[in-house]
């Protein structure tokens, strides 16, 4: 966006700044917290999710917005496929949503019986690894909209990455454990030391070591909340 910026905020609105100037545009359209937003590639449009269960497509030029409705809670986060033609949402609902951006359609995929905290798709864009406060995680087709769950953790799932190899990921629990999956098989090794629930994991980049940020008190979550209230997202 060169000199530009796009911030949200639980004012219900976004902004887009001239960083040069200071001066700044306000972008309404939502009735409820904005938890996220992400800049397509064209620069030109903007997509943004929230509280109020719908994400919404804004053209930066104009400020107007069209809704992309279907989740009937908050949504919790989004990410923009690599073609720049589809997104997939995740919620508080317990379901993920495929949109086609230009039509505004979407599918729905269920599976997960609690909010879904967050996913990533894969390099391959065909498959995508989501996690949730059900304890599970679950690796979708996202052509056919079945899914496999991996379970292990026996309490909800606080975050999850995929790794550069893209055949293994790592997640991170309120159990206080990591495991270590093979998504081929589905297979997973507990990584134990913690005495209190893992909120954070970075991956050094040698690739087989990790940074873990763990929690003492049995607290809610990152980005965990009711309705309105903010999300884990990707963007």
């Amino acid at each position: 966006m060169g000199a530009r910026a796009l911030s949200w905020s639980f004012d219900q609105t976004l902004r887009l700044w001239d960083l040069e100037s200071g001066a700044s545009r306000a972008l309404e359209g939502h009735s409820g917290w904005v938890i996220g937003a992400v800049v397509l590639a064209d620069d030109t449009r903007a997509l943004s999710w929230s509280g109020d269960g719908a994400l919404r497509l804004w053209d930066l030029e104009s400020g107007a917005s069209r809704a992309l409705e279907g989740h009937s809670d908050g949504v919790n986060g989004a990410e923009v496929l690599a073609n720049g033609t589809r997104a997939l949402s995740w919620s508080e609902d317990g379901t993920l949503r495929l949109w086609d951006l230009e039509l505004g359609a979407s599918r729905g995929f269920e599976g997960h019986s609690r909010r879904v905290s967050g996913a990533e798709v894969l390099a391959n864009g065909t498959r995508v690894l989501s996690w949730s406060e059900d304890g599970a995680l679950r690796l979708w087709d996202l052509e056919s909209g079945t899914s496999r769950a991996l379970e292990g953790h026996n309490h909800w799932v606080n975050g999850a990455m995929i790794l550069a190899d893209g055949v293994r990921a790592l997640s991170w629990s309120q159990d206080g454990t990591l495991r270590l999956w093979d998504l081929e098989s589905g297979a997973s090794r507990a990584l134990d030391g913690h005495s209190g629930p893992v909120v954070g994991t970075e991956v050094l980049a040698d690739g087989v070591r990790a940074l873990v940020l763990v929690s003492r008190r049995h607290a809610a979550p990152v980005g965990a909340g009711e309705r309105g209230r903010p999300g884990t997202q990707r963007a």
